[in-house]
C-alpha cells in the first residue's frame, strides 16, 4: 500500500447494517483529502475505523506505513485528531486544559503547549475560561489539542459546524496554515462544500457507505463546464417544463432555483414566459463542488 492513509475494500457492519461497503482511499503525505458525502454516508466511521476508535469487519488499513494491528497501534499515537468537540473543563484556562491533556497522554515537553497556544492564535486568552470562549475559539483550541504532539497527520471531522463565517475563516485558515507551513497531511470532511472547496486538493465522494469516486480538485474544475442558475416562483413547475422541452438538458434544483448547463438559457426562459413562470433572477458561472457531487449522484431531472 501506498500513501500517508489507504485503505482496500473496508467493510462495516453493525448487526445486520452495512455502514460501509468495499471502501477504497488513498491519501498521500501532504495533500488535503476532503471526504464529501451526505450526513449517513459513512465519512465519519472511516475517520473513526482509522483512528481505531470502531473496528472494522473487513478490509486493510494502512496508516503513516503501518498495516498490522501492533504497528497501527504505535503509529496512532503519531495523529491527531477532531472526531466530535473535544470535552475540556469549563473553569480551567485554555493553558491549563492542554496541560491536563498533556500530563494524561505523558508528553514530556511542556514547550508544546505554548506553541499549541500560538499556532492558534490562543497564546492571549490568560486565565479566561474555557466556558466564555467563544464557539470559534472552543473549536480552536481543540485543534491546538489535536496538534500538541505535532502530528504528522490530521482527521478532522466537521471542524467548521457550527461555526459563524468568522470562526469558519479562522479554522480554514489554520488548517491550511498547518499544511502548508509544517507539512502537515490532512484528511477533513465537510458539509459545507464551499469551504471545503477551498482548502482540499482532493476529495473522496461517499454515498451510502460507498466511494463513488477519488479526484483532484483539477480534474473536477476541468470536468465543470459554465452553469445557468435561474430563481423561479414555482420550481416543480419549471422543472416539468425543462424535462418535458428540453430533454437533453441535464439539471438540478434547489427551493428556490433550477440550475442547468449553459447553453438552453434562452430558449428555457421563452417556455418559462410562455407557461406563466415567474422568472426571478438570472445568474451563470462555473460548477461548484456540489454540482459536482450531485451530478456523481445522478441528481437531476427531478432534483
Amino acid at each position: 500500500m501506498e500513501g500517508v492513509i489507504t485503505a482496500k475494500g473496508l467493510c462495516k457492519s453493525y448487526k445486520n447494517v452495512n455502514v460501509l461497503k468495499d471502501v477504497c482511499i488513498n491519501v498521500k503525505e501532504g495533500e488535503i483529502y476532503g471526504l464529501v458525502g451526505k450526513n449517513g454516508a459513512g465519512k465519519t466511521t472511516i475517520m473513526k475505523i482509522l483512528l481505531g476508535l470502531v473496528p472494522k469487519t473487513s478490509g486493510e488499513i494502512s496508516l503513516l506505513g503501518a498495516s498490522s494491528d501492533s504497528d497501527l497501534r504505535i503509529k496512532r499515537s503519531e495523529v491527531g485528531s477532531m472526531i466530535e468537540t473535544p470535552s475540556f473543563y469549563p473553569y480551567m484556562s485554555a493553558r491549563d486544559n492542554l496541560n491536563y491533556y498533556r500530563i494524561q497522554r505523558g508528553i514530556k515537553d511542556k514547550g508544546c503547549i505554548d506553541k499549541a497556544l500560538r499556532l492558534v492564535g490562543l497564546d492571549d486568552t490568560g486565565s479566561k475560561k474555557f466556558k466564555d470562549f467563544s464557539l470559534g475559539m472552543k473549536q480552536r483550541l481543540g485543534l491546538a489539542l489535536a496538534t500538541l504532539h505535532s502530528p504528522k497527520l490530521l482527521i478532522l471531522d466537521e471542524p467548521i459546524n457550527g461555526l459563524d463565517p468568522e470562526g469558519i475563516i479562522e479554522v480554514r485558515d489554520l488548517i491550511r496554515d498547518l499544511n502548508q507551513k509544517s507539512g502537515t497531511t490532512v484528511l477533513i470532511s465537510s458539509h459545507i462544500l464551499g469551504e471545503l472547496s477551498q482548502l482540499a486538493g482532493k476529495f473522496g465522494f461517499i454515498d451510502k457507505g460507498r466511494m463513488i469516486k477519488e479526484a483532484d480538485i483539477g480534474e473536477i474544475e476541468s470536468a465543470g463546464s459554465e452553469e445557468t442558475v435561474i430563481t423561479v416562483d414555482s420550481v416543480a413547475i419549471a422543472s416539468r417544463i425543462v424535462s418535458s422541452e428540453f430533454p437533453e438538458a441535464q439539471f438540478t434544483t434547489d427551493k428556490n432555483s433550477i440550475h442547468f448547463t449553459s447553453g438552453y438559457s434562452d430558449g428555457i426562459i421563452t417556455a418559462f414566459a410562455r407557461e406563466g413562470v415567474n422568472v426571478k433572477g438570472l445568474s451563470s458561472g462555473k460548477e461548484t463542488l456540489e454540482d459536482y457531487y450531485m451530478k456523481l449522484l445522478g441528481v437531476n431531472k427531478n432534483g
